[in-house]
């Protein structure tokens, strides 16, 4: 057994930041900070089901990545596909097991999250656009889901930061899709960069991460952000960061490229969670 492999093919960084996603949507939806054990089971639901989806997708996507990311686990050698597939199924038992703690709808939305996670690797991902929502749909919804562990329904401010969440995930599936293509391409896969074109794809997500910035600035402007005077300083930054961000993948929307764009996005994701996990945290203490 390669424990490095084990927590490579998770890819802990990825579940880590649904599991915040998912805390941060507790503290917008309750107001307050939900106990301890509240928080924890959502934290820990949402990295075993993520960890679940990676693990069962490079067990299925293995062809794939023996051309796109031949440094992972399976395709290097250092996992089995057996192995894999153990792994995965154990994860999703684990995380559905967690979930039963938080609520009824919530495990729902969890359980059903990880199920459309898998029915894009088999076949969404061949449907175009459409594959690349379905991804967008799993990662934003960990928003709705810890929503759902401290409240009994999704409020309007729930629902617009996860779209806020939904445009930016689209905008880096679109990304990837430009840095997947060679993969993609041996396989059928029919994602918009195959399907529409390089330049396409580019354009489609320097589009949904301008739409994020927009969107987010509107959610904050009709529900307050608790940034206070530094909300359109914030939205701005953000904006400018975006923009700086993609410039070079409409330059040249080539694969490495892309892959560079999308690291960055990735961090700048982090940077906004942690925002937010703050500004909710002082905006909690002073109300206290």
């Amino acid at each position: 057994m390669n424990g490095v492999a084990y927590v490579r093919i998770i890819r802990p960084s990825g579940c880590l930041m649904v599991s915040l996603i998912a805390v941060t949507g507790q503290l917008i939806a309750s107001g307050g900070l939900p106990g301890i054990s509240t928080v924890t089971s959502a934290f820990m639901t949402g990295f075993l089901m993520t960890a679940s989806s990676f693990t069962i997708n490079d067990y299925l996507d293995h062809e794939i990545d023996a051309i796109n990311a031949p440094w992972r686990p399976i395709p290097s050698g250092l996992m089995t596909r057996d192995e894999a597939l153990r792994l995965g199924v154990a994860l999703g038992l684990m995380g559905s097991t967690v979930s039963l703690y938080t609520s009824a709808v919530a495990c729902i939305v969890a359980v059903g999250s990880l199920l459309l996670s898998i029915l894009y690797t088999v076949k969404g991902k061949y449907l175009g656009l459409m594959g690349h929502v379905m991804v967008a749909i799993c990662i934003a919804a960990s928003f709705i889901f810890g929503a759902l562990t401290v409240t009994a329904g999704v409020t309007p401010l729930v629902l617009g930061v996860f779209t806020v969440s939904f445009l930016y995930v689209l905008g880096g599936e679109l990304t990837q899709s430009i840095s997947d293509i060679d993969g993609d391409l041996s396989k059928g896969v029919k994602s918009v960069a195959i399907l529409w074109g390089r330049r396409a794809a580019a354009v489609g997500a320097a589009v949904c991460y301008v739409l994020t910035a927009f969107a987010g600035a509107a959610v904050s402007s009709v529900y307050g952000s608790g940034l206070g005077p530094y909300t359109l300083v914030f939205v701005f930054g953000t904006l400018s960061a975006v923009c700086f961000i993609t410039l070079p993948l409409l330059r040249s929307p080539e694969e490495g490229t892309a892959r560079a764009v999308r690291k960055r996005i990735n961090n700048l994701a982090y940077i906004i969670i942690f925002v937010l996990l703050a500004v909710s945290l002082s905006t909690m203490s002073s109300a206290g």
